[in-house]
């Protein structure tokens, strides 16, 4: 092979290179941008997991279906503290740079929504607490109590006669003075 033809090889080598290099930095980034929005994505779905696990334990605390623990509450805190934090990161760090390459990562909006809803919810923290209102608390009843209650329930004990009252008399401003003054 010539000298000719082999600066000609190296120069379409070069170029292919190139190419080559150019669609893989492309397809990294847009790899990239995928997987920032999995990112966003499964944070928005932590997000929900720890509201919805939140509201159903308040829910039981408040009822008196289970006791109010001072280690399940700090857990709780914890793991929105940890959302937080991750979640502040996530934006900063990852989400920002996708963005200035491609328009939108899928679902940022969304988690930058989110974040200071949740700041606020650990900054106003509130443990919760059982139902001061008897009558809002899970109750369960003895065979006894069951008993006692069917007995209440059927019983045909007729009810006390309660005379009617005569209807009240309308009376017009004047007439009602009139007889303040007596």
């Amino acid at each position: 092979m010539s000298t000719a033809d082999e600066s000609q090889s190296a120069a379409w080598m070069t170029v292919a290179e190139a190419y080559q290099e150019a669609w893989k930095r492309d397809h990294d980034l847009a790899m990239g941008c995928r997987d920032c929005e999995e990112l966003v994505a499964t944070g928005l779905h932590v997000y929900g997991l720890l509201e919805e696990c939140k509201a159903r334990w308040c829910e039981q605390v408040f009822r008196g279906a289970i006791s109010f623990s001072e280690n399940r509450d700090k857990a709780f805190r914890r793991a929105h503290q940890l959302w937080v934090m991750t979640t502040q990161a996530i934006l900063q760090e990852v989400v920002d740079d996708i963005e200035r390459q491609f328009d939108e990562v899928k679902g940022a909006t969304e988690l930058r929504r989110l974040l200071p809803i949740m700041e606020a919810a650990l900054r106003d923290w509130q443990p919760p607490r059982l139902s001061l209102a008897v009558g809002l608390r899970d109750q369960q009843l003895t065979e006894e109590g069951a008993a006692a209650l069917d007995r209440i329930i059927t019983s045909t004990a007729p009810l006390p006669y309660i005379p009617q009252k005569q209807p009240v008399r309308e009376l017009s401003a004047d007439e009602f003075k009139r007889r303040l003054k007596r």
